[in-house]
């Protein structure tokens, strides 16, 4: 089964992150998941993450947070990207409906859109996604 090597979830709220974690880890989507919950502390795990031109990683992030917001963090993980060798995917995980967040969030390189909570038809749709762009 293809599958991303690292999840990183970066989001505010324990319990969406619980939800998240506990349905990613159910359908075997990656091989190690993190969850922060501030930017701050999403910035310094992904920069910890293992270099590896092979492997292919997941950031799913809230746009709401308190200090830094997602679209801040996405601008600065975005510049922390390019010096790391490894392929890496943003996904947005919000309860915002706002067009003008999702154009933004799409001008900011993010891939996916996905409303809370992370449900299994998601991550499915996600492994899916991630079959056909690798093959």
């Amino acid at each position: 089964m293809v599958k991303y090597e690292n999840i990183l979830i970066v989001d505010d709220d324990p319990v969406s992150n619980f939800i998240s974690n506990l349905v990613l880890k159910k359908n075997n989507l990656a091989n190690h998941i993190f969850v922060t919950e501030d930017a701050e502390s999403g910035l310094i795990e992904y920069q910890q993450l293992e270099d590896d031109i092979d492997k292919l990683n997941l950031v799913l992030v809230d746009i709401r947070m308190p200090g830094k917001d997602g679209f801040r963090f996405i601008e600065e993980l975005n510049i922390c990207v390019q010096q790391k060798r490894g392929k890496t995917e943003v996904g947005i995980l919000t309860n915002s409906n706002s067009e003008d967040d999702q154009m933004r969030m799409l001008e900011l390189g993010a891939k996916y859109w996905i409303n809370k909570p992370l449900k299994k038809e998601i991550v499915q749709d996600l492994s899916k996604s991630l079959i056909y762009s690798i093959v």
